[in-house]
């Protein structure tokens, strides 16, 4: 059955599996039954796709079923050559065989990584395979882009990131995702908490500094994904007031069992549903209604808000205001080159 939408479909996110092989402190998986999809839900889902669009790998750990990915990519290639693909992988499986498969299908590459070693280990577990598995990509010529979630246990160390990102050598780029009150991470609320603003503020400026000095050295330049939105969002002639794909309208998160949800973090929460694959979906924005502060921003012309995800499981958006206002107006000299 075709997707109904509000907006043109642009983002299609597959869970081969709601199982992982980790145990991270925050997931919010963790609330979804582990489980594999069949591929007939998938086959269902890209059937009521509307080209262009994007499938994304996520989950769970997706490549526990690499091989239900690789029947995914060539349905999905076969019925519209024009797709491209992502992966959002933790990195611990990644083999030749599996290298083999991201070649052939150009698929770009998201490695979980939180910080050194030891703050890895400490939230994330099994660094060595991660580390292992990132400098396999590099050994096959293939770049990937490092996601940090960032909570009270790493804010103040994210330019830890960014040397971890200039030591292992293929990594082109770092994208900053505070910690969403789901899952674990709600479950153990007292056990690690979403960054404090303070915090979170001295994190990017030692990790703008970082940076900065990376680049002055290195020919080729490690970009910060929020460091680079917010550079484009006050350049451009009509920024995008959307803040993703969810919050458009156009994406939709499709389960192992067909169930579907705007966005992965809010995966099993029954007041999000769209619906399902079997008997039909109907894609809405994800929104919000955004604090009264904002109207007295200075930034606010070219802002386009928090997450919406996060703002509904969190109950507010100081993590992505706090970045947000760092990054539209950086102390002084200190652009990123």
């Amino acid at each position: 059955m075709p997707l109904e939408k509000e907006a043109d479909m642009g983002l299609l996110v597959l869970w081969p599996t709601s199982r992982c092989n980790l145990r991270c402190r925050y997931c919010y998986a963790a609330q979804v039954p582990p489980a594999d999809m069949d591929i007939r839900i998938a086959r269902m889902a890209i059937d009521g796709m509307e080209p262009p669009f994007r499938i994304q790998f996520s989950g769970g750990e997706p490549l526990l079923r690499a091989d239900l990915m690789a029947e995914i990519m060539d349905y999905a290639r076969f019925k519209n050559p024009g797709v491209s693909f992502a992966l959002q992988t933790n990195g611990t499986l990644l083999n030749e065989g599996v290298l083999g498969l991201l070649k052939q299908y150009q698929v770009a590459l998201g490695i979980s990584l939180d910080g050194r070693p030891e703050i890895n280990e400490s939230l994330r577990g099994k660094t060595r395979e991660v580390i292992r598995g990132i400098r396999l990509l590099g050994e096959a010529g293939l770049m990937v882009h490092i996601n940090t979630v960032v909570c009270d246990v790493n804010a103040e160390k994210l330019h830890e990131t960014a040397d971890m990102a200039l030591h292992l050598g293929n990594v082109r780029g770092i994208a900053l995702d505070p910690l969403r009150l789901a899952g674990r991470a709600k479950a153990r609320s007292t056990d690690i908490k979403p960054p404090s603003v303070s915090a979170l503020k001295r994190g990017l400026e030692l990790l703008w500094l970082r940076v900065r000095e990376i680049n002055a050295l290195s020919p080729r330049k490690l970009l910060v994904r929020e460091f680079e939105k917010a550079r484009y969002l006050r350049t451009a002639e009509a920024p995008c007031t959307d803040y993703c794909y969810a919050a458009q309208g156009a994406s939709v998160v499709i389960l192992p069992n067909g169930d579907c949800f705007p966005c992965g973090s809010l995966a099993g929460m029954g007041e999000y549903a769209l619906g399902n694959v079997r008997t039909g979906i109907k894609v809405l924005p994800l929104r919000y209604t955004r604090p009264q502060q904002c109207s007295a921003c200075s930034h606010q012309r070219y802002c386009n808000g928090a997450c919406p995800a996060r703002f509904i499981l969190n109950g507010n958006g100081d993590p992505d205001c706090a970045i947000k206002r760092y990054a539209f107006a950086p102390p002084a000299g200190l652009m990123p080159l």
